[in-house]
């Protein structure tokens, strides 16, 4: 195989052992990335708050993702300071995301322009939903039809966009 252990384990470095293309085509050269390259992500866990109907977050520093850099910018088109990740929780959002699969959230979305999925946080309880704003009403679907869905105003006190969710990572 040739391939370097310190590459294989960090992605920093060649590709192959000195000497050794590999199996790459001829006049392709292997990928080199530093750890500039990748960008830490922190992810949190929700609590539901016992007082003042605030959500608590909570850092889960255990399980810090590394993803790489130009990924988050050109394909998320999303800056790296604003991304973080969320574990999903429950059945709500089946089939589009499922229990343990980690979601990636644009933090910098704190209201909604566009529908799309959405995390919210109500009276101090979190909700991934699918969110459409129709004048001053906010519609939360579940994409599961065994959930039914709520019509909010939008200046309901209580109501807090935390973000939008841009991608998800799941198991196949």
């Amino acid at each position: 195989m040739n391939a370097n252990i310190n590459w294989l384990l960090t992605g920093s470095g060649d590709m192959f052992l000195e000497g050794h293309a590999g199996s790459l085509p001829s006049g392709s050269a292997p990928v080199r990335t530093t750890e500039y390259d990748f960008v830490s992500v922190t992810p949190y866990r929700a609590w539901e708050s016992q007082s003042h109907g605030a959500c608590v977050w909570q850092m889960d520093a255990h399980s810090i993702l590394w993803l790489y850099r130009p990924w988050i910018e050109c394909h998320l088109r999303i800056s790296k300071e604003v991304v973080w990740s969320l574990c999903m929780q429950g059945d709500n959002m089946d089939p589009t995301l499922r229990a343990g699969d980690i979601l990636l959230v644009d933090g910098s979305c704190k209201e909604v322009a566009i529908e799309g999925i959405y995390l919210i946080c109500c009276d101090g309880m979190h909700a991934v939903r699918r969110v459409q704003r129709m004048g001053s009403t906010l519609t939360l679907s579940n994409d599961n039809s065994a959930y039914r869905d709520t019509d909010l105003d939008v200046s309901r006190k209580g109501l807090e966009i935390i973000g939008r969710v841009v991608a998800r990572l799941a198991a196949l």
